[in-house]
């Protein structure tokens, strides 16, 4: 049900993302990633936006406080600059559970809300006190790399079957042998 993420999770994971699981099921993505998870996920978003890497904890993925991680890495000191009232805040949190939402981290959460980056349940609900999903993270971090245009790229090409560990690649006029791993599908 979820081939899309395990594809995206297969594409950062071979550009530096931490995978922490044998096999990608849903139950995976529907579960929260783990602290270990969340600092690794969060850690290449910093060095992409050349940020100090984040300090982060069992909080971290919660939406009040990824919203403040996300919002100084996204936006930086000047992101009070976007000129943000409280009427405009007010707005963009208007959904059902917005009260759970911490005086300090409102603004966070509404620019977030503003740049499309945190979106609303079906429910009317942001859930502020329930961590993202690991699929909603992949997501999130999806979106980020979309919109600064950092999405990895995919090569394409084509092969023949594998033959003593090798397997030759053709894309265009190149060609390169990749050794394959014995447990590799």
């Amino acid at each position: 049900g979820n081939l899309e993420l395990v594809r995206l999770m297969s594409l950062f994971a071979v550009n530096g993302f931490q995978l922490n699981a044998s096999q990608l099921n849903d139950d995976w993505f529907e579960n929260e990633p783990n602290q270990s998870e969340l600092s690794s996920w969060l850690n290449q978003i910093a060095v992409k936006f050349g940020k100090p890497f984040p300090s982060v904890n069992r909080d971290s993925g919660k939406p009040a406080e990824l919203a403040r991680i996300l919002a100084q890495m996204i936006y930086g000191d000047t992101y009070a600059d976007t000129i943000l009232s409280e009427s405009d805040i007010n707005y963009q949190l208007s959904f059902d559970d917005a009260n759970e939402i911490p005086k300090e981290r409102r603004a966070d959460v509404a620019i977030l809300m503003r740049d499309g980056y945190f979106t609303i349940y079906p429910d009317l609900t942001l859930k502020p006190n329930k961590a993202f999903s690991r699929g909603k993270m992949l997501r999130l971090i999806e979106q980020i790399y979309a919109k600064k245009k950092w999405m990895p790229l995919l090569q394409n090409g084509v092969t023949d079957a594998s033959a003593n560990g090798n397997l030759l690649i053709k894309s265009g006029k190149t060609s390169r042998t990749l050794q394959v791993r014995a447990d590799v599908f």
